[in-house]
């Protein structure tokens, strides 16, 4: 067993869609993390994998790869490779299944950015044992004032503002494989069919493993500690060097 900080991750931020803002923010805090990172917009690089432990998607949207590309990433995860999807990363291949059973859902819009709060769930997964959950700091200037009592919130609920994701189908679905980690618990609209609705989760796909967050539209999440804690730990877990 290698040890993470020598894990090697190839972060992929091409786009063939909607282009975020938070790219340059994505690669630069990914860099700062204890691993090998290599950040590229050459797709190119997914034909050849032996290198790499954990292939992140960083926002990638649109049809981004060529069925080759997509194959071999299939061909990887499913082989024991890991896999670490980022918010747009479910807005990429939408038409290629191999690409999108890997992720495990295909975007669908969203609202406005907005204020909700998320609850942990499988409190007990490695990815979610962090010392401490995030407070209002993590939102945008721009972003209106939280609407929420906070202090009625329980130990596993925090605040979150950000583009609140759906998906063509509901991520709850009776999978062994599958773990959800973040739901939402409220929002701001009443009686809102999106409460528990899942935002993130982990999940083995063939002899490997995938994690993805929904969250993390804004520059912001990258500067925040809880987030970047969140990757860095599901880069642990999807490379299997979480024992």
């Amino acid at each position: 067993m290698t040890s993470p900080s020598s894990i090697k991750v190839l972060l992929v931020t091409k786009t063939r869609g909607y282009r975020h803002d938070c790219i340059p923010s994505t690669i630069s805090t990914f860099k700062s993390l204890p691993f090998t990172v290599t950040a590229t917009e050459d797709t190119t690089d997914l034909l050849s994998l032996s290198n790499y432990d954990v292939i992140a998607l960083g926002h990638t949207s649109g049809d981004f790869l060529s069925e080759e590309e997509a194959n071999s990433l299939a061909e990887f995860v499913h082989n024991g490779g890991g896999v670490v999807g980022i918010h747009a990363a479910t807005c990429g291949m939408t038409s290629n299944t191999r690409y999108t059973n890997i992720l495990g859902q295909v975007f669908n819009g969203h609202p406005p950015p907005e204020w909700i709060t998320l609850e942990v769930e499988s409190t007990d997964h490695f990815i979610n044992k962090f010392d401490e959950l995030p407070g209002t700091d993590a939102a945008p200037d721009t972003a209106p004032t939280c609407p929420f009592n906070i202090e009625s919130l329980s130990t596993n609920q925090f605040p979150w503002f950000d583009e609140v994701y759906t998906f063509k189908s509901h991520p709850r679905i009776p999978n062994n494989d599958r773990q959800i980690l973040l739901s939402i618990h409220q929002t701001t609209t009443k009686n809102d069919e999106r409460r528990s609705f899942p935002l993130s989760w982990a999940q083995n796909v063939g002899q490997g493993r995938v994690y993805y967050t929904a969250l993390g539209h804004f520059d912001e999440a990258y500067h925040n500690s809880w987030y970047m804690e969140t990757i860095r730990r599901a880069i642990v877990w999807v490379a299997k060097q979480d024992q």
